[in-house]
């Protein structure tokens, strides 16, 4: 469900994509395994980085004042905090397409609209609950920063979205692991390119990441996957990386 966390979706995300290397690969020795191309649009690029960041310390820390052993609560509780805020990069990821992707946040997401469509979102009761059990056995664990977020209830993706959410700051600052290959591609609302960028939800500025190996802007809305520029960029990323995997250090010009 969308209105769920991108924490949260991204540990769900990392979870089923093991099982199906374990599915598929049960022995581990198939090379395409081994070298995942994941494409990912809008909050699907702030799931991936989940994937391709090495969290460290820095978002736990973001929201609380103490470490995982110091939260109360059942095992599996603390367990499922840990998996949504402490993770590193899979190894089996070769390269990422970041399609429209906020990566420092969308300011329409603390617009009037966005605000409309923050208080629509409802949550899962398995959510909900697991949160507010967590909440009323460590209310004094969180940071200052995060107190107000918290004081509100549990998150929702919405919510989350704003450049001022310390989680937010958080993930954007993460580095990108140096052994990932990764593509940007956003719509421009159909202007000029040498005009101000924006898709209408998210700005250039929030897309664009300084390291990508190419960066593509195609006359579109927030939809740019479905672009024919869009297509066009994605196969030709994807027959490079049949042809020139990640770690060759090949690069693309930038576009």
């Amino acid at each position: 469900p969308t209105g769920l966390p991108y924490l949260y979706v991204g540990l769900v995300f990392r979870e089923r994509l093991e099982a199906l290397r374990q599915t598929l690969d049960p022995e581990g020795d198939d090379p395409a395994m081994q070298s995942m191309v994941i494409v990912a649009h809008s909050m699907g690029g702030l799931v991936t980085r989940t994937l391709v960041c090495d969290s460290r310390m820095e978002i736990w820390n973001t929201v609380f004042k103490v470490p995982p052993e110091a939260i109360r609560g059942e095992p599996e509780d603390v367990a499922w905090l840990e998996g949504m805020f402490i993770f590193s990069p899979a190894p089996f990821i070769d390269r990422v397409v970041f399609i429209a992707t906020p990566h420092r946040g969308a300011e329409a997401a603390g617009s009037f609209l966005g605000q409309v469509g923050s208080r629509m979102v409802e949550l899962p009761d398995y959510f909900k609950e697991r949160v507010e059990r967590l909440a009323a056995q460590n209310r004094d664990v969180a940071t200052d920063a995060m107190q107000g977020v918290i004081d509100r209830g549990a998150p929702n993706s919405i919510r989350a979205l704003r450049p001022s959410h310390p989680v937010m700051q958080a993930l954007g600052e993460l580095p990108i692991d140096p052994e990932i290959q990764f593509h940007t591609i956003m719509g421009n609302r159909g202007h000029d390119v040498d005009e101000p960028v924006s898709d209408g939800w998210v700005d250039y500025e929030s897309v664009h990441l300084e390291a990508a190996v190419s960066e593509l802007i195609v006359p579109t809305g927030h939809a740019a996957y479905s672009h024919p520029g869009s297509i066009a960029e994605i196969k030709r990323i994807l027959r490079l990386n049949l042809n020139e995997p990640s770690e060759s250090g090949g690069q693309v010009a930038s576009q």
